[in-house]
């Protein structure tokens, strides 16, 4: 009875709703869907700090095309669905297309999938990604022209990457070997380790300067959205800790975005007894309280003896 219910579901039939499709997905994909539903996607229209930005836009509908899409299109932006929004960008979004089709990187008997090689490229993100659709969160033109673009490189490397275990189970509820797959985690900035990954952070002294260095590891520019920030706090100090110079220096989404590929280098001239210099680098998110946990993540700190 339970395969005919999942059945019906993944081929358009009516029952059971949304939220009990998605669900039904992780009965036999459960380590898939383990992952999943620890990630942002999974809370894309839950999470807090999207949620105060959301009404503060008067919840305006558009936002639910990407952050509860009903099926994500190959071409153009997706349509907002009306059931189980709290599930965010779930199962279906991706691998279930508008005529009820169910889809993946392989294709499969089993659920009759047809393999969507797009699945495991730029295309499967642009929709939601990329300027020429959704504007406010463009990754994907600076991706395009990015270094990890040029090495054959696509999103699912980073967000994405190839993991070891079991996709599903048997037809008898066995388990099937582990093979390579991709992760679903899908890492995100709500991570610190996540964020802490994409950057490098050094610092140097050059004669009676400071020079810190600040890179990307990310296959765009960084931050990647509306609302964010990366601010990178130096300070120099004394032998007795007192703070004898302080500079904070901000990259913001379109204004003045640090580029895949090109690091930041800022210079501090060093006051008469610096003996220590730290580095800070903070993503910020607006939203919320404006300054709690949830915005305000800790990305690396540095610190260099100056005697």
């Amino acid at each position: 009875m339970r395969l005919l219910v999942l059945a019906l579901a993944l081929l358009g039939g009516d029952p059971p709703d949304r939220g009990a499709r998605n669900r039904e997905c992780g009965r036999c994909h459960a380590e898939i869907w383990r992952e999943w539903s620890g990630s942002l996607h999974a809370r894309a229209l839950t999470e807090r700090v999207f949620v105060d930005q959301w009404e503060g836009a008067s919840k305006n509908e558009e936002c639910v095309r990407c952050h509860a899409p009903a099926s994500v299109p190959a071409t153009g932006m997706p349509e907002a669905r009306k059931d189980a929004r709290d599930q965010g960008v779930d199962c279906l979004a991706c691998h279930v297309d508008a005529e009820g089709r169910v889809r993946g990187t392989l294709g499969t008997a089993w659920h009759g999938a047809r393999r969507k090689e797009d699945l495991a490229k730029p295309a499967a993100c642009d929709p939601c990604h990329h300027e020429d659709r959704f504007p406010f969160f463009d990754q994907g033109t600076s991706f395009a022209k990015s270094p990890a673009a040029r090495e054959g490189k696509t999103c699912q490397s980073c967000h994405m990457p190839e993991v070891e275990r079991r996709v599903a189970n048997g037809k008898e509820g066995d388990a099937l070997p582990p093979r390579r797959h991709r992760s679903h985690r899908l890492t995100s900035v709500t991570s610190a380790a996540d964020l802490a990954a994409g950057y490098r952070l050094s610092l140097e002294r050059v004669g009676g300067k400071l020079v810190a260095r600040l890179e990307s590891t990310a296959g765009h520019d960084v931050p990647g959205g509306a609302g964010r920030a990366l601010i990178l706090e130096l300070a120099v100090l004394d032998a007795q800790g007192k703070e004898l110079r302080r500079q904070a220096l901000t990259w913001a989404w379109r204004f003045n975005p640090l580029v895949a590929g090109k690091p930041a280098v800022r210079e501090l001239a060093l006051p008469p007894g610096a003996a220590v210099a730290r580095a800070r680098l903070v993503h910020y998110r607006v939203g919320g309280k404006g300054d709690g946990p949830e915005n305000r993540t800790v990305v690396a700190e540095r610190e260099l003896k100056l005697d």
